[in-house]
């Protein structure tokens, strides 16, 4: 032990143990976890083993020595435990440690003062030059950039002055150009104020000529109206044929004024909603259909909506008689849609709508043939209920029988009753 510890001094003890964890000396010393640790783990896997004890600074290591004799049957190996004192070994690498961040903290304390200073030094004339600019972005754009001696900078302050010089001149042409806009929109203003007048006014008188000649037309269509009506009482045969063609002729005459008078009184009037009673708007169409077989059981409801109301009935109705014919059946029915809404529709007997026309039928100048109307009956119909915040729609009056009729149907919404 003594000239292990000449060689290395930082050797504490040297123990040497059997097969079966005993000391070679002092058998009664020996500790219950070394023999363990030996007979459990070192001897079985005939290697060497070390184990560090950082808190009491110290490492043992145990170096298997093989002394087995095939020849013979008992195993001599032997196991030497060294324990090593690492105190003093990790007090120095402490103390060289400990020296080693004084210098790093050192060097980062000296190279943060040298940058700060460098910064300083390098900052001083972009801060003066930031204030310049801050100046100039206020509003004043005469203010002139300071000078440097820093080359990088002295390039900087000559872009920045020649920039300054050329926002100045666009500036300078901007409001020149303004005030020739505002100038030309001030003329054009007036010119089209005058244009305003003159085109109300134009408005107004074309207005005034087109009452006067509906009103005019009315009046003929009705005498028209009525003698085509005597005359086809007076006659027979073919002339009775005619006169109640010239009768049909003359009521899609009024019913052309009606629409476009409709078009003009939805285009130039905001709508006003008010409580409306559809029962008696209904029953008013009818009437004016004396020829036609209608049949319709009344209703109590009252509607929002306006003067213009009576339209979409009359142009129902209107469609059934010319595209199901004179003899045809027709049929008002009005039933509920829901708590606050309320559901017309008009149903006819005649060959139907066709599946790709449902759709399009309410759109302007649409139609089914070219010898029925001019396509705005139905468009009309559509005008006036997108008017009162409703829905319109075709379909079969018998569901996926085209053949047998078509049904129309309008919502609206329901008003308190009076």
């Amino acid at each position: 032990y003594g000239e292990l510890q000449s060689i290395n001094p930082y050797l504490e003890s040297v123990e040497i143990y059997d097969m079966l964890g005993d000391k070679i000396e002092h058998r009664d010393q020996t500790d219950d976890a070394v023999r363990t640790l030996i007979t459990g783990t070192i001897f079985p896997s005939r290697t060497d083993y070390e184990v560090v004890d950082a808190a009491n600074h110290t490492i043992t290591r145990y170096l298997f020595v093989d002394l087995r004799d095939p020849d013979y049957p008992s195993d001599m190996s032997l196991v030497v435990e060294l324990v090593y004192n690492t105190a003093a070994i990790d007090e120095t690498i402490a103390a060289v440690m400990f020296k080693h961040i004084l210098v790093a903290l050192a060097a980062i304390l000296l190279g943060c003062g040298m940058a700060y200073g460098v910064a300083r030094y390098m900052t001083r004339p972009i801060a003066g030059i930031v204030d310049d600019v801050d100046k100039i972005a206020s509003g004043n754009l005469d203010h002139a950039i300071r000078t440097t001696a820093v080359q990088e900078l002295v390039r900087l302050e000559h872009a920045i002055t020649t920039m300054v010089g050329s926002l100045r001149s666009t500036i300078e042409k901007l409001r020149s150009s303004e005030e020739e806009v505002r100038q030309y929109s001030e003329n054009l203003e007036k010119k089209v104020a005058v244009r305003t007048a003159k085109l109300d006014a134009s408005n107004r008188q074309t207005n005034l000529y087109l009452d006067i000649m509906t009103h005019d037309i009315k009046n003929a269509n009705t005498i028209a109206l009525g003698y085509s009506q005597l005359l086809g009482e007076e006659v027979e045969g073919a002339a009775a044929e005619y006169a109640k063609k010239l009768m049909g002729a003359v009521r899609t005459g009024s019913t052309i004024l009606d629409n476009v008078a409709t078009m003009r009184a939805i285009q130039e009037h905001e709508p006003v909603l008010t409580p409306v009673d559809l029962d008696q708007v209904i029953r008013r169409q009818i009437r004016s259909f004396p020829d036609l077989h209608i049949t319709y059981e009344g209703t109590k409801v009252y509607v929002y909506a306006d003067e213009l109301l009576s339209r979409i009935f009359s142009n129902l109705i209107d469609n059934s008689r010319k595209y199901a014919g004179e003899q045809s059946r027709i049929a008002v029915r009005v039933e509920e849609a829901g708590a606050d809404r309320v559901r017309v529709s008009v149903e006819d007997d005649g060959p139907g709508i066709p599946p790709a026309m449902k759709r399009r039928i309410f759109e302007r100048y649409v139609q089914e043939d070219s010898r029925r109307g001019q396509g705005l009956g139905l468009y009309i119909v559509r005008m006036l209920v997108d008017r009162y915040g409703g829905a319109v729609w075709a379909d079969d009056r018998v569901p996926g029988m085209q053949e047998e009729g078509a049904a129309f149907h309008v919502v609206l919404k329901k008003a308190p009753s009076f």
